[in-house]
């Protein structure tokens, strides 16, 4: 006998979203009470302003008391005066090409109630400016 389960997650399409926020501050999305998140993917762009610095973009997941369970970045330079690009996903190569910078998520990512989706920016400029954000996850009660 196999000792092999298949595990159901269920739930509903979620899509998920987060406002534009004010220039030199970090996406931040936080999954809402009662509810667990399979992330699919995440998408964003990030205006950077003329201060000479790469900037390089990263994607933290929080649990509820603000630790750092997982960090991912998108290995590229993100240079003054430029708009990029990024997907927060579990893709295959980088899309740099394609004018994508491809930041890797978890092959599985479930997160609970309390949690966060967060951008963690090296050398964010003063008037750099993410755009807002959309995404996909399945959402379940709990």
């Amino acid at each position: 006998m196999s000792s092999f389960r298949m595990i159901h997650f269920g739930g509903k399409p979620k899509v998920l979203t987060i406002a534009q926020p004010a220039v030199n501050t970090e996406l931040s999305l936080t999954v809402s009470d009662n509810k667990r998140w399979l992330v699919i993917g995440l998408y964003f762009s990030l205006v950077t302003d003329a201060n000479a610095a790469n900037r390089n973009v990263n994607v933290v997941v929080k649990d509820s008391s603000g630790n750092i369970l997982f960090r991912s970045g998108s290995n590229q330079n993100h240079a003054a005066s430029t708009t990029k690009n990024y997907c927060f996903a579990n893709l295959g190569d980088e899309g740099e090409g394609l004018g994508v910078f491809h930041i890797m998520a978890p092959a599985i990512l479930v997160i609970d109630e309390g949690f966060k989706i967060e951008t963690l920016t090296t050398n964010i400029q003063a008037t750099d400016r993410f755009s807002a954000a959309y995404g996909l996850a399945l959402e379940i009660d709990i």
